[in-house]
């Protein structure tokens, strides 16, 4: 687990991860729909990846861009010795995605999640042979992508405290990151280490969040407003969990380095779970009152300087 933060997590790995995540998310929020994308999304996420793993193989086009069941056969004769789990599964999982597409067929709760397990499993075993990965440790954050200096900044001094082994001053580096992020969405400033219960009926913050994403629900169409209340709700408890997995996690004043790495884990998902939520009024108004600071910083070293000099 340490070894995989140090090494280079190809894209196409990254994008694998993403497209399967993608597929979770639909099957938690469980309508016809999205049960229909989540079994499709599974088998993208399958299909994305064997397709990478077999374009080495000096694959003809033919089977790299044609049926799914050359592909796949193409990934067992590149893994030798080494047997696909629940192969007729997978060959089952792409039946499935085939009647969606053509037969408009709704796929159950418990196919889905069967489906869930068996798309998992197949990463998980496939990548860890293949490229010796653990697929719960590939993470989609890219520090380019991320918008926000103060983000970056925070960030960047974390990672640089973890080389060093100070794990503690990493660990409060990564919380400032998270604090940072949670700034510019929002516009209030959070204090993790005193949140105690996340109940946004006593809690100010949790209920100004609550305010927002009810209003980000009315302003949705009618016909579609039932659908975004699932969706808006299951993100704010997902931020709870966020908030509240990093607090728990950095109460002591001793942080190992399977406690960093947890910690570090969560800021990178929640910085891309709620990239696109950032407030640009938020944001500015951050780096607005950054600069004011650093200016009376400025008025006052000059101010020491030529009271020393006098």
């Amino acid at each position: 687990m340490v070894d995989d933060m140090t090494k280079a997590i190809p894209n196409e790995l990254k994008i694998v991860k993403d497209v399967f995540s993608h597929g979770k998310d639909h099957a938690d929020y469980d309508s016809k729909l999205d049960r229909r994308m989540a079994i499709i999304s599974f088998h993208n996420s399958i299909e994305l990846f064997v397709r990478y793993a077999i374009i080495s193989e000096k694959c003809p086009e033919k089977i790299l861009y044609g049926e799914f069941k050359p592909k796949l056969d193409k990934l067992v004769e590149v893994l030798k010795d080494r047997p696909i789990s629940n192969y007729p599964k997978i060959l089952e999982l792409n039946g499935l995605r085939n009647d969606i597409y053509h037969k408009y067929r709704i796929p159950s709760k418990d196919e889905v999640d069967e489906f869930y397990v068996i798309t998992k499993l197949f990463l998980e075993e496939c990548i860890k042979i293949m490229f010796d990965l653990d697929f719960d440790n590939i993470s989609s954050f890219n520090l380019e992508n991320v918008n926000n200096p103060f983000v970056k900044d925070t960030y960047t001094e974390a990672e640089k405290f973890f080389a060093e082994k100070d794990y503690e001053s990493s660990a409060s580096c990564f919380q400032k990151t998270f604090k940072e992020q949670w700034n510019s969405i929002y516009g209030h400033p959070i204090n993790i280490s005193k949140i105690s219960k996340f109940d946004s009926q006593k809690n100010p913050i949790l209920k100004d969040i609550e305010d927002i994403f009810n209003n980000l629900a009315d302003d949705v169409n009618k016909g579609f407003k039932t659908i975004q209340n699932i969706i808006v709700k299951k993100k704010h408890l997902y931020f709870k969990k966020q908030i509240e997995s990093v607090y728990h996690n950095y109460r002591s004043e001793k942080v190992d380095l399977k406690d960093l790495i947890k910690i570090k884990k969560i800021v990178e998902e929640f910085i891309s779970e709620t990239d696109d939520y950032i407030s640009e009024e938020h944001l500015q108004k951050r780096i607005d009152d950054y600069r004011q600071m650093q200016h009376y910083k400025q008025m006052r070293l000059r101010m020491k300087i030529k009271t020393e000099v006098a």
